[in-house]
């Protein structure tokens, strides 16, 4: 009965790590690479990159905000209103 009970803090550890984890690393794959956007203020398509650490950070605590990290319309388009984060997911 003894060694029963040293197992139950084991799985609600557990229970609480993979769902954190697995979000962690779905946020991590979807936001590592290039993404297509349409750019709103020049009306063309863009590739950007979202900083996936940022990324995950703001999946964790439920945000939608992303962060930038390269866009293929910059330098030109620097310093943007950066819309197209609105579409991405």
């Amino acid at each position: 009965m003894r060694s029963v009970l040293y197992f139950i803090p084991l799985w609600f550890i557990l229970a609480l790590i993979i769902p954190i984890a697995w979000t962690a690393v779905s946020a991590w794959r979807r936001y590592r690479n290039a993404l297509t956007v349409a750019c709103p203020e020049a009306d063309q398509t863009a590739f950007v990159q979202i900083d996936p650490r940022h990324a995950v950070a703001r999946t964790m605590v439920g945000g939608r905000l992303r962060k930038l990290r390269n866009c293929s319309r910059w330098p030109e388009q620097a310093g943007c209103a950066q819309g197209c984060l609105l579409q991405v997911g």
